[in-house]
């Protein structure tokens, strides 16, 4: 095969890996406390993402993402137990401590192994304050009012640390 021949090669087979969903979300742990990661990489399209999240055993996921470009923080929420459509609203209670809950409309949407989810905004005017609540709390309650699943509960510890490998990744974009 000659080198141009090669090339054309090389290059339709890249396109077809991405085209075919290769593009994988890729992210590196940065820190760890409690049962709380610190992370950053790539979203599934590219986009440069901070985050920080914790599982429970039955695979629950919480995840608090900075995404490069935004001025919000995605809050996205899963369980394998789930089934949702993409797009389908769906409130969200979120409380930490004893605090103001927050009340979001979620979207339903798919995580990469296509396990169910959740994601909502917390908007730039109220980032601060999340923060602040985040690394200050003790606990986070999340309800979900319409949707008959029970409430979910997850100790902070740890999170007023990572909170600044968090926010020196975000800078760091």
């Amino acid at each position: 095969m000659d080198l141009r021949l090669g090339r054309i090669c090389a290059v339709v087979a890249g396109v077809w890996w991405l085209a075919c969903g290769g593009a994988e979300a890729a992210t590196t742990v940065i820190a760890k406390a409690g049962a709380w990661q610190a992370f950053h990489g790539t979203s599934t399209d590219g986009t440069e993402v901070c985050g920080i999240s914790t599982t429970w055993p039955d695979n629950r996921y919480f995840g608090l993402k900075f995404y490069k470009g935004d001025k919000t923080f995605t809050i996205q929420l899963g369980s394998p137990k789930w089934q949702i459509n993409d797009g389908t609203k769906q409130r969200v209670f979120m409380q930490i401590d004893q605090n103001a809950r927050w009340v979001a409309t979620a979207s339903g949407m798919h995580f990469s192994k296509e396990e169910a989810g959740l994601e909502f905004e917390i908007n730039s005017g109220e980032v601060s304050t999340f923060v602040s609540e985040f690394r200050g709390g003790s606990q986070l309650l999340l309800q979900f009012p319409d949707f008959n699943v029970e409430d979910w509960t997850a100790a902070l510890d740890g999170t007023r640390t990572l909170i600044g490998s968090f926010l020196n990744c975000i800078e760091a974009l």
